[in-house]
């Protein structure tokens, strides 16, 4: 007889966040997204304004919307409700490439300082990453944001496949000049 150790599970339908994520991307609409699976993060939900709304693909749409009000800042989403908009995240103080602007800074602050996942939509390339722990997996197609998102909301442990920021620092090549002789 075997017994299995049931796992609770916070997980919810996730499909309007990844259709909202095919169409921000297609876009190149930058969206910050704050995934949890155990907490309001009502100090950070505080900082924005509070919607405490049913989770659609149009409101995250609207809601990031570059004429929208709400579009700067984060939505908090948590047991399958964006419970606020235009939240303000700590911004993490280690270097990181120049290929990562604010909105990534923000994303991997956030996921050091709470036990979160953070989707980061680049404004600039309309790349998806996930910051997770101070680490980001960046460049992932939906399939791959929609696997992560499930394994962490139903409490599977997927630490161990993100990258350090470290990874992602450019070599920087010196241009060689010739020389008259």
């Amino acid at each position: 007889m075997l017994f299995w150790k049931k796992r609770e599970s916070n997980a919810f339908n996730i499909n309007p966040i990844i259709e909202a994520s095919k169409s921000l991307s297609g876009t190149n609409t930058g969206a910050l997204m704050v995934l949890s699976s155990n907490t309001e993060l009502k100090f950070y939900a505080e900082s924005g304004d509070i919607l405490d709304a049913q989770i659609s693909k149009r409101l995250l749409i609207s809601i990031f919307n570059k004429y929208s009000p709400l579009h700067d800042g984060a939505v908090i989403i948590y047991n399958g409700k964006v419970k606020a908009a235009r939240c303000i995240l700590p911004v993490t103080e280690r270097e990181v490439p120049a290929q990562f602007g604010l909105r990534h800074r923000a994303g991997i602050g956030m996921s050091e300082a709470t036990d979160t996942l953070v989707l980061i939509i680049s404004e600039e390339t309309g790349q998806v990453s996930l910051a997770k722990n101070g680490k980001i997996l960046h460049n992932l197609s939906f399939q791959e944001l929609r696997e992560l998102i499930n394994d962490y909301l139903s409490g599977v442990d997927i630490d161990e496949k993100f990258e350090s920021i470290s990874v992602f620092e450019r070599t920087k090549l010196k241009k060689v000049t010739p020389t008259s002789a």
